[in-house]
């Protein structure tokens, strides 16, 4: 009778909304164990008291969606972009880490630095200024020979290509109208555009349009590239990172089980069942030890890793910028705080 008892118990605790009101009733001693008293002292990011010896790690923007920071090769600075699709606060921050500037704006940023639009441009990502500005010359493709246009290509000290919105097809996918040439001769921006430059590249150059715009090496791509994406350290990037490794620069000491959350869904994403909680971590940085504590969720499905949400972002070694960023996600399959989420930098005390 006992046997069967156990098995009853088992089977009904298999019931999401069971697992959840049980696994939630039991006091957090006997499902996290005694906290060492030594995780006390770890402060969430956003209290901006996270410090050794020499650095410190301080928020820069509440929110931060997944479009790169781009970084200026030339200035210096750190562009973070928003969402090309609506009206968004882009920041600018110097190589100390501190935010000098920021601009509302609607539109892509290309990587030459440069907000393109049908008639104006705005440069204000490597200069600062934030007026439109005309374009020196708007040239029909279709009254030049193709000499013409080559002889333009071979003056143009930047060259750059994009295309205008193009019509809704059936199939759901935008076609481009129109192309879209970019040139900077001597200071002065042009544009030469037309439905017929878009076939003709394609088919003169036996590529695709899109890998045109997109391939940087193409022979007719001249220095576009003055901002580069960073990108998130690659063992964060991976799912079968082990946060729990100690010989990782960045990894988790202790994690704090809180609340158990059955399988969920929506229509902006779900996640899998398991714990939300609080991880204590450790972060290694120019031998450093820099201790914080963070949201974190931990999947029940077995050999399962923690799922922080953290990306962290370095400068190319070879530009010798003493700074990082730390992003903590927060979306459908992370349930952090509004207050917690966002992007910080680590950086030097001195500044």
């Amino acid at each position: 009778m006992i046997i069967i008892t156990i098995i009853v118990l088992l089977l009904v605790y298999q019931i999401p909304s069971v697992k959840s009101v049980v696994n939630n009733a039991i006091p957090k001693m006997f499902l996290n164990g005694i906290l060492n008293k030594k995780f006390d002292k770890y402060a969430y990011l956003n209290e901006n008291t996270t410090t050794s010896e020499n650095y410190k790690i301080i928020k820069l923007i509440n929110r931060f969606n997944k479009k790169p920071i781009l970084f200026d090769r030339i200035n210096e600075n750190f562009i973070f972009t928003g969402d090309s699709g609506y009206l968004t606060t882009i920041r600018k921050v110097n190589n100390k880490g501190e935010e000098i500037d920021s601009l509302k704006i609607k539109g892509a940023l290309d990587l030459s630095g440069i907000y393109f639009y049908d008639d104006y441009f705005i440069d204000w990502a490597i200069t600062g200024n934030k007026s439109k500005q005309k374009y020196d010359t708007i040239i029909n493709y279709d009254t030049l020979s193709k000499k013409e246009f080559k002889n333009y290509l071979s003056k143009a000290d930047i060259i750059d290509y994009t295309y205008a919105s193009g019509e809704e097809l059936e199939s759901g996918w935008s076609a481009p109208l129109k192309a879209r040439c970019y040139l900077k001769i001597q200071d002065k921006w042009m544009v030469i555009t037309s439905k017929k430059m878009l076939k003709e590249l394609e088919k003169d150059y036996e590529t695709d349009y899109y890998d045109i715009i997109m391939d940087n090496k193409n022979l007719f791509k001249k220095n576009v590239d003055r901002l580069v994406p960073l990108k998130n350290s690659k063992a964060l990037s991976y799912s079968s990172y082990d946060w729990k490794k100690q010989d990782n620069l960045i990894f988790i000491q202790k994690f704090n089980k809180e609340t158990y959350i059955p399988w969920t869904y929506s229509i902006n994403g779900g996640r899998g069942s398991g714990w939300d909680g609080t991880a204590y971590f450790q972060w290694i940085h120019k031998s450093e030890i820099l201790n914080f504590k963070a949201y974190t969720f931990k999947p029940s499905r077995r050999f399962s890793s923690l799922s922080p949400k953290i990306s962290i972002y370095y400068p190319d070694k070879k530009y010798n910028i003493d700074l990082a960023f730390i992003h903590l996600h927060s979306g459908p399959e992370s349930k952090r705080s509004f207050s917690e989420s966002g992007i910080y930098v680590l950086k030097n005390k001195r500044y």
